[in-house]
């Protein structure tokens, strides 16, 4: 894993002015998780590239013992920023044939006929368990990119009673950067 961080302070006689930014990514080499928790591979995933991204700034205007109305009125607004990328690349998940049927046990139908027989056809789908089990192989990075501004003020009426009032606008996009099944 790799974090990177810093903060920028600038105060000036009216409102003081702050930067944070920060770049981190975290990449885990193999994950494998036994769903079943039994000693047979039942159900199984792993994945042998995680990735998660990210990068972020955010900008700050504050008020400080300068600013206008500073014995009764503290604000602050801003902008934040974020753009990241997190899932795997690629990934794995197995079901020995007795998980398949145990998921349409319990909704108390029998396999389909047609699952089986192209599970049963194209032996390439096999697991560890048992020849005609099902291992899906898939890549699928999501994107993420955001964007807000906000603001706030707290104005104090008098010694007992503030009045507080803000607002923020963001709006986010999220997207496939890579999707692909096997």
């Amino acid at each position: 894993q790799r974090l990177y961080y810093g903060t920028f302070t600038w105060n000036l006689p009216w409102l003081d002015f702050k930067v944070y930014g920060s770049d981190m990514t975290l990449r885990s080499p193999f994950n494998n998780i036994d769903y079943d928790g039994s000693a047979l591979p039942i159900a199984a995933f792993d994945g042998t590239n995680n990735q998660n991204a990210s990068k972020t700034l955010e900008l700050q205007f504050l008020s400080n013992n300068d600013s206008w109305l500073a014995d009764r009125l503290t604000w602050v607004a801003g902008f934040y920023y974020i753009e990241g990328t997190l899932g795997y690349d690629p990934a794995h998940l197995s079901a020995a044939p007795e998980a398949i049927d145990s998921v349409f046990d319990v909704i108390g139908l029998d396999t389909p006929s047609a699952l089986r027989s192209l599970i049963d056809e194209f032996n390439i789908f096999s697991t560890p368990a048992d020849d005609g089990g099902i291992t899906l192989g898939f890549h699928g990075l999501l994107g993420t990119e955001s964007y807000s501004w906000y603001a706030q003020g707290t104005y104090a009426i008098t010694d007992t009673w503030d009045l507080t009032l803000g607002g923020r606008y963001q709006t986010e996009k999220r997207f496939m950067e890579k999707s692909e099944t096997r």
